[in-house]
């Protein structure tokens, strides 16, 4: 369900996202002010139609808040082209081209839009050379997107989210430092503030949190497949010194090579299991059904990553080193047998 109707507008607001717009900025502020002046405000609920491809496209929209998804139909399924989000503006390609709308355009979220004539747009922008000139890069801009996006198509899943991730990381990363001052700082600040009250009201009699909660993750040894290679859950000293080629990164430390005839060839090094240790792990203790201490944890493989989202039981593998690797590295290759046998109990 939509509605539209004329309601008194944060013109400040509105002035502001416009001109932060390249090909709207050059028109100023006086007639962005007329534009605003005619504008209606456009009310959607959440998966509410603003419009189908085909549609004549007649007006620009700038979101006040919310989401608009633009898609384009096809083979049974949606092409998502982009999410509008607060102070974008998007339609203006329609308006300029004189040409029915190629996409659709669906509310995600409740959403307030300033729906802008686009009469008035067409005759400011052939008034004003500047701003025509910046309505010729925004197409220039937009035709280079398209191709690059056709190349994209050919190809595989993995480079296309790699070039995905590139395009976005500038903002993203200013994204990220925008919360880091006004979320995580203050809140990490807050946090210590409770961390030390807490302290004071129950001292000792109760455990730390240490990396965010207590908890236990239960899982089993096992390797696991992909791309039709199949990796298997242990590697061994012997791999070790397979792997190594004196050159970065497979240089091992003097200590180490010296050390390769003393060191059984079959013992265990790491070993992954399908534990789920997203969240920050590393130092916790590896724990075998008996009850005893087998390794200690320290990453996870490049599928674990996605454990930030979602658990993958095929692929995430957490991974520790072994205690029978530390134990005999302490004693054969450190030779710090005093800590070999305080741990051991010898």
């Amino acid at each position: 369900m939509t509605t539209a109707r004329q309601a008194p507008i944060d013109r400040q607001e509105a002035l502001a996202h416009l001109a932060r717009h390249g090909f709207l900025a050059p028109l100023g502020a006086t007639v962005l002010s007329g534009l605003l002046a005619q504008a209606s405000l456009k009310m959607l609920r959440g998966r509410a139609v603003l419009f189908r491809a085909g549609d004549p496209g007649t007006a620009v929209y700038l979101v006040l808040n919310g989401w608009i998804k633009l898609s384009r139909p096809g083979n049974g399924r949606d092409l998502g082209l982009d999410i509008a989000g607060q102070g974008d503006v998007f339609g203006e390609l329609a308006v300029l081209c004189g040409s029915a709308r190629a996409a659709d355009a669906v509310a995600l979220a409740p959403s307030r839009l300033l729906v802008l004539d686009g009469r008035f747009l067409l005759a400011a922008w052939r008034a004003n050379p500047d701003a025509l000139l910046a309505v010729v890069r925004l197409l220039a801009a937009r035709l280079g997107r398209a191709t690059e996006q056709m190349g994209d198509a050919r190809l595989p899943a993995e480079a296309r989210l790699a070039r995905a991730v590139l395009r976005t990381d500038p903002e993203a990363r200013a994204l990220r430092k925008q919360y880091e001052a006004r979320v995580a700082g203050p809140s990490e600040a807050a946090a210590q503030k409770i961390a030390k009250a807490r302290f004071a009201v129950y001292g000792t009699s109760i455990y730390p949190d240490a990396t965010f909660t207590l908890r236990l993750s239960y899982g089993a040894v096992a390797g696991w497949s992909w791309h039709g290679e199949t990796v298997p859950p242990y590697t061994h000293f012997a791999g070790l010194y397979r792997r190594a080629t004196g050159e970065f990164p497979f240089a091992l430390t003097p200590r180490w090579v010296a050390a390769e005839a003393s060191l059984n060839p079959h013992t265990v090094f790491d070993l992954a299991t399908t534990n789920d240790i997203i969240g920050g792990n590393s130092g916790s203790p590896l724990i075998d059904a008996k009850g005893d201490v087998v390794g200690a944890i320290f990453d996870g493989n490049i599928h674990s990553l996605g454990g930030a989202f979602a658990f993958d039981p095929a692929v995430n593998r957490s991974v520790a080193v072994s205690t029978a690797a530390i134990t005999e590295a302490l004693d054969k290759v450190y030779h710090d047998t005093s800590l070999v046998q305080e741990l051991t109990g010898g």
